[in-house]
């Protein structure tokens, strides 16, 4: 309130009224200071390109959890291509699995280049994702909700999960 608005809101013409793409947190932080005014940036942008902006800029944020992330880049695939949740995680488990196991000397699909090409904006490797991200949608949902809350990180939720017995591990 004191120092003003000293960043910019980025935003896109959406029927009569504007949609904030990258900012929304400085919003709302101008919003409780009381700001009539914040110095916004408007893009021409489709849904594609807005959201592929609001995730790199959600990605370079230091308080996402792991969870947010790897669900925010299966998203982007998931509307940059057309293929499911389901699908980008069965494609990634066995073709990304079977490139492991024959030392990448098999044939891509084009399902699994364009998945690897979305990772590759985001410097992930394929057997990184498959290994480390995925996983999380595994755990059970009380680890999943104490990580997003941020009370367990990603390493704490790994290893809880190892826990096999579930009263012990609850």
């Amino acid at each position: 309130e004191e120092q003003g608005f000293k960043s910019v809101i980025v935003v896109r013409p959406k029927n009569d009224k504007y949609e904030i793409v990258a900012g929304e947190r400085r919003y709302h932080a101008a919003k409780k200071a009381n700001l009539s005014e914040v110095l916004c940036l408007s893009e021409e942008l489709t849904d594609e390109e807005a959201y592929q902006y609001a995730l790199d800029e959600n990605l370079k944020r230091e308080d996402l959890s792991k969870l947010e992330e790897v669900t925010g880049i299966i998203d982007f695939i998931t509307m940059k291509h057309g293929v499911s949740r389901e699908r980008i995680i069965e494609i990634v488990q066995t073709e990304g699995h079977h490139r492991k196991q024959l030392g990448g000397n098999v044939s891509t699909s084009t399902e699994l280049r364009n998945i690897i090409e979305i990772l590759a904006l985001y410097n992930i490797k394929l057997e990184t994702f498959r290994t480390k991200y995925l996983p999380l949608f595994k755990l059970p949902e009380v680890l999943k909700e104490a990580h997003l809350r941020g009370d367990l990180s990603y390493n704490h939720v790994i290893e809880i999960d190892r826990v096999k017995d579930s009263e012990l591990r609850e």
